[in-house]
C-alpha cells in the first residue's frame, strides 16, 4: 500500500498535467513521461515515446484544443506493483471544435494513468482515456 506521501506525489503528477496544458508548457509536460511512455488519446490513435507524445500534444494543443483546458474532476489511485501505480481519473474537457466544425460540448472522459517511480520521480508511463457517454455511462444493476 502506498503511503499517504506518495499518493500526493502521485496526485501532484496529475495535478502537474493539468497545469502543463493549461500553460500550453510542453517542456514541463515532457518532463511528466518517462521515455518510453506510450499514449492512446480519445480517439485511439496511439503516440509512442515522449518525443511523439509531446508534439502531438503540442499540435493538439495550439490547433483544435487552442484554449481548451482539461480539469481532474476526480481519482483513484491504488498500487499495482512496487513502484507502480494506477490512476483512474475522471476529467471534464472545455467545449471544443472538431475538424469538420461540430461543436462539442464539456466532454467528460474517463481515463487510466500507469505512473511509475523511476530514479526517485513519479512518471507517466502509459495514458489512455475515453469519453464519457451519459447515455451508457450507468453501470449495470444487479438481478
Amino acid at each position: 500500500m502506498f503511503s499517504e506521501e506518495e499518493k500526493s506525489a502521485i496526485a501532484r503528477v496529475v495535478q502537474e498535467f493539468e497545469d502543463a496544458w493549461a500553460r500550453r508548457d510542453m517542456t514541463a509536460f515532457r518532463a511528466l513521461l518517462t521515455e518510453d511512455c506510450d499514449w492512446v488519446n480519445i480517439v485511439g490513435m496511439h503516440w509512442h515515446g515522449s518525443d511523439e507524445v509531446t508534439e502531438m500534444h503540442r499540435v493538439l494543443l495550439h490547433g483544435r484544443y487552442k484554449g481548451v483546458n482539461v480539469q481532474t474532476v476526480s481519482h483513484e489511485v491504488s498500487e499495482i506493483a512496487p513502484g507502480v501505480a494506477l490512476v483512474v481519473q475522471k476529467s471534464q474537457l472545455d467545449d471544443f471544435t472538431t475538424p469538420d466544425g461540430q461543436v462539442v460540448r464539456a466532454l467528460q472522459t474517463m481515463g487510466i494513468m500507469v505512473i511509475v517511480k523511476r530514479d526517485g520521480k513519479w512518471l507517466i508511463r502509459a495514458s489512455e482515456n475515453s469519453s464519457i457517454d451519459p447515455r451508457a455511462s450507468m453501470k449495470p444493476t444487479a438481478k
